[in-house]
């Protein structure tokens, strides 16, 4: 995508997903133009489904109608957020929309520049696996609540579904 006078514009989909399963990544979720209009690309190029992953939640004005024509969408299967902020949408409880912990993630960044490691260990599927594997464990053990527990059942759920394709 390239930004024209502040907004963004969706220019070409580069690479095949013909039959595919497409997992497409954005940092902010603000008000979805951009999305839906690279979802309609990716399925107008024969994608087979889509599963989103958004790191931050905005969820700026405007943003409903959007997310409810990507949720109604049976070629969209999962629409994911990172818990950086609370979901303040109607959509937050619908069963694709899904919030996943960033912590584990981000206190290893955190951990491998303070000991001058590289980032690019954090690339790593099995790496990202066992954070959240370890995560899962703690929290296991020190959860109080069953929403902190669900919502970590919930992201190993997402990873070993994906460890299987």
């Amino acid at each position: 995508k390239v930004r024209r006078k502040g907004k963004p514009e969706v220019k070409k989909l580069i690479g095949d997903v013909k039959d595919r399963s497409v997992f497409l990544y954005d940092d902010i979720g603000d008000t979805h133009n951009t999305i839906a209009s690279v979802v309609n690309q990716i399925k107008d190029h024969g994608a087979k489904e889509l599963y989103l992953i958004l790191a931050h939640p905005t969820q700026g004005d405007g943003h409903e109608p959007k997310l409810g024509a990507l949720l109604e969408d049976d070629f969209v299967k999962q629409v994911v957020y990172g818990n950086t902020m609370p979901l303040k949408s109607k959509w937050a409880t619908h069963p694709k929309v899904w919030s996943i912990p960033l912590e584990p993630f981000t206190a290893r960044a955190i951990s491998n520049m303070n000991e001058d490691t590289q980032m690019s260990t954090l690339h790593d599927y099995k790496t990202i696996v066992q954070l959240y594997e370890d995560y899962q464990t703690k929290y296991d053990l020190l959860a109080k609540d069953s929403l902190t527990q669900q919502v970590t059942e919930r992201t190993v759920k997402i990873i070993n579904k994906n460890k299987k394709r």
